[in-house]
Formats: structure tokens, sequence, C-alpha cells
């Protein structure tokens, strides 16, 4: 993390070398980010870099906290005042982790470059903090509603949430074949999805998720 240097300097200071960092790293792994050149654009000398962090992993670990932590902020600022129900919360998640990523795509680049393990310098525990903090909301909410027979008791609790990350990344890719598929049948190269779109897609996932594909359901 930053030395206490680093802190001494004016907010919009650390935010201006927040920001090229962010462009240095977001978008390739970490080992072909040259630090040489972040310092060169942000006419930094390396002795005065030293001064702020021990160096380039301790550079990258700042920026992925942070962006990890916006992206926490983010998510729980907008979730449902009373997130009890299990399928509600869901719902909410695939909405939000969609428009975080539509609307932050270089701080989800960034997670993603962090969070593969066969590029990123972060610890493997770190790694699954991070890939897996959704768990955290939705383990503990599933057993509850097992308990209470809303949710079947057999139901594998593990298996249901890691589907439900693996639909939180399918759901994002849906989004974004709907938003080229939208800008293809449009004369507006700036077409995009609307957050209601999204929140219609997710109601229609949810439907799926609930009630199954299967041509009989229990009434």
């Amino acid at each position: 993390m930053p030395k206490p240097a680093f802190s001494r300097l004016s907010g919009k200071k650390q935010d201006a070398f927040f920001d090229l960092a962010l462009e240095a790293f977001a978008y390739q792994p970490y080992s072909q980010a040259s630090l040489s050149a972040l310092l060169k654009k942000a006419g930094m000398a390396k002795g005065t870099f030293y001064q702020y962090f021990t160096g380039k992993l301790d550079l990258y670990d700042y920026l992925v906290n942070n962006v990890f932590t916006l992206k926490q902020f983010y998510l729980k600022s907008h979730m449902p005042a009373n997130p009890d129900d299990f399928f509600h919360v869901f719902e909410a998640l695939l909405r939000l982790e969609t428009g975080f990523r539509l609307q932050h795509p270089s701080f989800h680049s960034l997670l993603l470059f962090a969070t593969d393990q066969r590029l990123s310098p972060l610890s493997p525990q770190r790694i699954e903090e991070i890939k897996n903090h959704h768990q955290k909301t939705l383990h503990p909410l599933m057993v509850r509603h097992q308990l209470k027979g809303s949710i079947a008791t057999d139901a594998d609790a593990s298996l249901v949430i890691f589907f439900c990350q693996v639909m939180m990344d399918e759901f994002y890719r849906y989004v974004l074949l709907q938003m080229q598929t939208k800008k293809e049948a449009s004369s507006e190269a700036s077409e995009s999805i609307t957050s209601q779109e999204i929140a219609n897609a997710s109601r229609r996932f949810m439907k799926l998720f609930r009630r199954g594909i299967s041509g009989q359901h229990l009434r």
C-alpha cells in the first residue's frame, strides 16, 4: 500500500496518478505493464515514485484494492433496502454487476486480469476473495431460504452459488451481444442498451432461473 508521503499529496494529484496507473494496468497483464512508461507519462522520477510506493507490485495492489473497494461500495449502495429474498437479491446483483462493468470498463478489466491466476501477481487467497465476494451475500441467504422451505432443501448450496457466479458472467456477455445486435440494427453508431433493458432482461433470466426450462411446472 502507499507510503505516508503519497497520502500527503493533494487529492487532485493522487487522483491524476491513479488514473494514469489505471490506464497502464487495466487492459493488459501485470507483467506487460511498464512502470517506466507510466512514470514517463506522469512526469515522475523513479526516486519520487519510490517515496510513494515500494515498487510496481505495491502500486498494483493499491490499484486493485481501490477498484475493488469502489465496486463493493457501488453494489452495496444500490442493493435492495431489505435484502431478505434470495431471488430478489440475485436479480439485483445481475443488474448491478452488469451495470458496473458497462459503466466502468477499465475497473472491470483490471479486476479480470487481477483475478486470472495465470497472469496475476496477487496471492491465491486474495484472488479467491475478489472473485467470490458475492458468496458472502448469497450463501447465507440461500441457507436461510432452505430452512424456511422456499428453496429446495436438497439443493447443493455451494453448487447453486457457483452457478450464480457463472451466470453473472454469462448474463453480462448476453447483454454485450444484445448491445452489438442493437448497434448493427441502428444507424446510430453510439447505440447502447438502457438500464431498463438490462432490468427487463434480468427479469426474464430470473423467471427461467426460478422455474427452469422444462415444459412441465408445478402449480
